[in-house]
């Protein structure tokens, strides 16, 4: 194999512009690079990306804490034209490693795990909303008088120099053709896939519009009150001799059972349970519209070894091992039962979509 050289990024990120609201290819175009750290085992550097001599990575198999993270940033510098375009032998994440390994993903977690060593973060939470002219301009020295801008450059060395040394303690227990599965969930999110915007557009504005007909049928929202209050569905519920439903996160087979129960018993109950089936489904398409590249194509991640069984598990916000498993179907008119998932309908609905996949369109 040829040199192995870690290779870690650091970019701005603050409330508004971040990875998990904006996913990983429209951050890395809105965000700011400000440092680039590098470790091959002895040499330990860190700095500005223009001032990193990007070729010294030329035929070098490259490792990183998140490959997905810090490849496609790399990609949107050259992009940009902030970075040359380097023939790096290959590029392994560390962390999928680390999963494959001690099942511990995060950094911090896989160092301890390795080494028995404490590695912290706070730099990183330090940097939010910080560029590093912020961090030049105001020394902010520690305890110890050391100045942030020596503690930033520091914390990035170390992450550099911390997956070096994971890389060299644990790869020879990665099998090839594990790496070959991490490398092909990272460029299959990268490849992305093909949405039909004016589809998307029009549901988005469909679910929009069933949302509002629901809210209007909730009683107590007239009242004053929010259309998912709690207190006030519970006291609904009793004007209508009824319990008050199980909270589903709490007690899944009770919320079943209630609503299998007590889902006919009023009128509201239907659109309440319409109204939040479609705000779910509202921020899923709402989440791919702002994920969408200029092209079309939506970009997604997936977390390889995500689970202690060794399966793919989702991340980053929309998870596309965890979408709606039937159809969800309105009836004619909008304003009157709302999303519905009646058995029979649906298994005329695959019935017609077998024989005709755009019935849909």
């Amino acid at each position: 194999m040829s040199r192995v050289i870690a290779l870690d990024t650091e970019w701005y990120y603050d409330s508004q512009i971040n990875v998990g609201d904006l996913g990983a290819w429209n951050y890395f175009r809105r965000s700011d690079c400000y440092m680039v750290s590098v470790s091959d085992g002895a040499d330990h550097w860190a700095g500005h990306p223009r001032d990193f001599r990007w070729e010294s990575l030329e035929g070098a198999t490259l490792v990183a804490h998140n490959a997905g993270f810090d490849e496609e940033g790399y990609l949107a510098l050259v992009e940009a034209g902030k970075a040359p375009r380097v023939a790096y032998a290959a590029w392994h994440c560390t962390a999928d490693l680390s999963a494959y390994v001690c099942q511990r993903r995060s950094l911090a977690d896989a160092v301890f795990a390795a080494f028995g060593e404490t590695v912290s973060k706070d730099m990183r939470k330090y940097m939010k909303g910080k560029h590093w002219v912020d961090v030049v301009r105001n020394p902010d020295p520690d305890e110890n008088g050391v100045s942030a801008a020596d503690r930033l450059l520091q914390y990035a060395r170390d992450d550099a120099m911390h997956c070096w040394r994971l890389w060299e303690k644990w790869a020879p227990l990665w099998p090839d053709w594990e790496r070959e599965l991490s490398l092909i969930t990272r460029l299959q999110g990268r490849a992305g896939v093909t949405i039909c915007v004016e589809r998307l557009e029009r549901d988005i504005k469909l679910l929009e519009r069933l949302i509002i007909c629901c809210i209007d049928r909730l009683p107590w929202v007239e009242a004053g009150a929010k259309p998912a209050s709690p207190i006030a569905i519970a006291q609904a519920c009793r004007d209508a001799g009824i319990p008050p439903p199980p909270v589903k996160a709490h007690d899944a087979i009770a919320a079943e059972k209630w609503e299998e129960e007590y889902g006919s018993a009023t009128p509201w109950l239907h659109a309440l349970k319409s109204m939040r089936k479609a705000k779910k489904m509202l921020a899923s398409l709402q989440t791919m519209r702002d994920r969408l590249r200029p092209d079309g194509t939506l970009p997604f991640s997936l977390k390889y070894f995500g689970a202690h069984t060794g399966r793919w598990s989702g991340e980053s916000g929309l998870n596309f091992q965890n979408f709606n498993r039937d159809p969800m179907v309105l009836h004619e008119d909008i304003s009157g039962l709302g999303l519905v998932a009646d058995p029979k309908v649906l298994a005329l609905l695959r019935a017609q979509l077998s024989k005709d996949p755009d019935c849909l369109a």
